[in-house]
Formats: structure tokens, C-alpha cells, sequence
């Protein structure tokens, strides 16, 4: 059993709102929401969503970011601007 699985979801955010998308992972659904409000793009996650072992690693959408934000509280991220996250659901806020 590989403990350190995760996921990553890499976002590509247009100047226009994103509706809700779907992907595959690992057999199961998993659904989130992102949108664009001037300088911030504000990612949700929903409940019921599978978790790997390793969390949802959540990448910047866009270059430049100045913060992250998990669930209103400032979060660590990695050297390419994205998030680990363990839980759902949640809304993460990259701050541009």
C-alpha cells in the first residue's frame, strides 16, 4: 500500500467564471468550483469528495500569486504556489 498517493489538480482559470467541473479519481467523482473575482480566484471543493492518502494538491492557476488561503486561514504553500489539502469540503482563495 503506497501511503503518499495524491492528487493533484492543476486549474487553468480564464478571465471568465469556470463553471462546475467533474474528473475521474480513483474511480470515484470528484467536483469543484473556481471562479475569478479581480485579483482573486476562489477555488470550492465539495463534501463527499475522496481524499487520497497523500491529500488534493491544489496548484496556483495562475503565475504571480501574493497569497493562499485555506477556509479563510492564510495556508503554506509550495514553491509552485499550490496547497496540500486533507479535507473537504473547502474553499481555497489564491490571492493575485
Amino acid at each position: 500500500m503506497i501511503a503518499s498517493v495524491a492528487l493533484a489538480l492543476a486549474l487553468s482559470v480564464p478571465q471568465d467564471s469556470l463553471a462546475p467541473r467533474r474528473l475521474d479519481d480513483f474511480e470515484r467523482i470528484t467536483a469543484w468550483s473556481a471562479r475569478r473575482e479581480g485579483s482573486t480566484v476562489r477555488i470550492h471543493i465539495e463534501p463527499g469528495v475522496h481524499v487520497p492518502p497523500g491529500g488534493l494538491v491544489v496548484r496556483a492557476p495562475l503565475p504571480g500569486r501574493r497569497a493562499v488561503l485555506v477556509d479563510a486561514a492564510e495556508a503554506v504553500s509550495d514553491s509552485a504556489g499550490g496547497v496540500v489539502v486533507r479535507r473537504v469540503p473547502l474553499d481555497i482563495v489564491f490571492q493575485y
